[in-house]
């Protein structure tokens, strides 16, 4: 497409213009940047905006800022304001690989707007403000229905899907319409005051208002939901936030250009999904002959569940188990392939308990799970926010797998050391990802407590969403960061006893602990909880000399970290 590009302001360390399309649909500011790497002169660079216009609309900023935390992070960048946001929201950046320079050529694509087609059912917290909610759900589920509980279980729930759609069709299929209507007709009740004596119109204002705080509640209902945001506190109307919050996901749930098997660039919207299948085909379809079996009498040589252990793994599951499981999910994680999240099992408790209860132990006791049910949404997600080559595990010149290996060993050595909470580490297939286990293979160590499991790895059907967002699990990662932990608070432990000055203390927090910290760090990303508990060690020790301290500190850790010229210690802050 061609442009007209009108140069608008310059420096010695930026060039702004303002770019426009020849056929006069598009436009927008871009400021290139080119920043000196001394620190002092880069001062200039942020001054530099008294002498841009005044920007109105889409506005991106791009090119080498020359400020980064670390060595290895790139150096390029592409920033955008809201109006882009707004204006642009299928626009990519794609970075070429670096060559023989540290800097990367950036291209920006702006994609046209493709429609997604038909969207699945998604149950929105905002229907359980409508008065006939649970009465409309109580008719539905109230359908008898005949067969296995699981199977009951799943066709009450596609009938009740018919009954928010209707729901929503008469209530809220535009919310934000109706919201900005309500607030209007609140606004031009005002005038009622300057009849104050009329109790009719008094009564009218008073309607209107508690319609609108009806409606604006089950309007910011689906705006949280949608933003995926919980940490509003109630009474918040921060609108523009979620807002916000939605947008920022939809630009990060698209791909819109991908390398295919064969290392080929594609970028088209019909190619993009179509890499993606073939490479999921070749991953699920391939099957593997000439398997070698595990061998139990091997198996039945080492340690094995004791008796007391078997009894506990073969208890029957109980109903409040059940019950704790389903209200422990968080309601803004994803829902399944049905589109039911926990929301809906928590809004509906009273009227779908006893088939929920009795459709999971009726899996859990016989292992028969319906294909229908059993369904994955395939997401993806990237491990690393720049998924390239050349960071990748292994294979790469100057890195090694063996570290890799030496990290497990490193964490399988003390693991089954005294004084700890009993865990288990169970071997299920070191060789291979989840995604390409071999679930035969799988199988044959775990062959008896394992058996209703199965059911779920044979049997599987998957689907694949692009875009889509995964969630990792959060058991494994904290069993083995939890180590660094105790690592650290057995090291104190050994230290209380020598009766340590402070300096003393101080050198070993800097040399010692948050060294260890930095170790573990460049393999795993430590979850903030585990950072918060290593600030709580490193502080304990420094004013009280043990691991643990109930006093507050006498200075803020926050200062405690700045440099020794602002008046702290200099210690190394984990969290940034």
């Amino acid at each position: 497409m061609d442009v007209s590009v009108v140069n608008q302001a310059a420096s010695s360390q930026f060039a702004h213009c303002h770019i426009t399309a020849m056929s006069g649909m598009d436009s927008f500011h871009c400021t290139c940047i080119y920043a000196f790497n001394d620190n002092s002169m880069r001062k200039e660079l942020r001054r530099s905006d008294l002498h841009v216009p005044n920007i109105q609309g889409p506005w991106v900023l791009c090119g080498d800022f020359n400020c980064v935390m670390f060595v290895e992070e790139k150096i390029d960048r592409f920033l955008a304001n809201q109006a882009w946001q707004r204006e642009y929201p299928d626009a990519e950046v794609c970075f070429m690989p670096e060559g023989q320079f540290d800097d990367s050529l950036g291209l920006l694509a702006i994609y046209p707007r493709v429609c997604g087609g038909r969207k699945p059912f998604k149950y929105f917290t905002m229907w359980k403000t409508s008065l006939v909610f649970l009465d409309t759900i109580q008719v539905a589920w109230n359908s008898q229905i005949t067969g296995s509980k699981m199977y009951v279980l799943t066709t009450k729930l596609k009938k009740v899907k018919a009954s928010p759609k209707e729901l929503n069709r008469t209530g809220f299929s535009d919310i934000q319409a109706t919201n900005l209507k309500n607030h209007d007709m609140v606004s031009a009740k005002e005038v009622m005051h300057l009849n104050p004596s009329d109790r009719d119109l008094a009564d009218i204002e008073l309607q209107e208002v508690h319609d609108y705080k009806i409606t604006h509640k089950a309007y910011l209902e689906f705006l949280r939901q949608k933003a995926k945001v919980d940490w509003i506190k109630a009474g918040d109307e921060n609108t523009t936030f979620f807002h916000q919050s939605i947008r920022s996901r939809n630009l990060q749930n698209q791909v819109y250009s991908i390398f295919d098997m064969k290392g080929v660039w594609k970028d088209n919207p019909i190619e993009v999904p179509e890499a993606f299948l073939a490479y999921y085909k070749d991953l699920f379809g391939s099957v593997q002959d000439n398997r070698t079996h595990v061998i139990k009498q091997i198996v039945k040589t080492g340690p094995v569940c004791q008796d007391h252990h078997k009894a506990i793994l073969n208890s029957p599951y109980t109903v409040d188990e059940i019950k704790s499981a389903l209200f422990s999910i968080p309601g803004i994680k994803a829902p399944g392939p049905d589109g039911f999240g926990s929301y809906f099992y928590k809004d509906t408790w009273p009227i779908v308990r006893d088939e929920v209860i009795g459709g999971f132990l009726d899996v859990l006791q016989h292992g028969k799970l319906l294909k229908e049910i059993n369904h994955t949404v395939i997401t993806l997600i990237s491990k690393v926010k720049c998924p390239k080559n050349r960071i990748r595990g292994g294979f790469v010149h100057g890195r090694y797998v063996v570290h890799n290996i030496m990290v497990v060993q490193d964490l399988v050595r003390q693991y089954g050391r005294k004084g700890v909470k009993p865990s288990c580490l169970m071997k299920i297939d070191l060789r291979k990802a989840y995604d390409i286990v071999d679930w035969l293979i799988s199988k044959s160590p775990l062959f008896i407590v394992m058996e209703w499991l199965m059911v779920t790895f044979r049997e599987l059907l998957f689907f694949l969403v692009l875009p889509g967002l995964l969630c990792l699990s959060s058991i494994l990662e904290s069993l083995f960061v939890r180590i660094l932990v105790d690592k650290m608070a057995a090291r104190i432990k050994t230290w209380s006893s020598r009766n340590l000055s402070y300096t003393a203390r101080m050198q070993l927090i800097n040399s010692a602990l948050i060294s260890l910290h930095m170790y573990w760090s460049q393999i795993y990303i430590l979850p903030k909880n585990v950072l918060q508990q290593i600030i709580k060690i490193c502080r304990a020790f420094l004013w009280s000399g043990h691991s643990y301290c109930s006093k507050p500190s006498n200075v803020d850790w926050d200062k405690t970290c700045s440099s020794k010229q602002a008046g702290g210690l200099g210690f190394r802050d984990v969290v940034v």
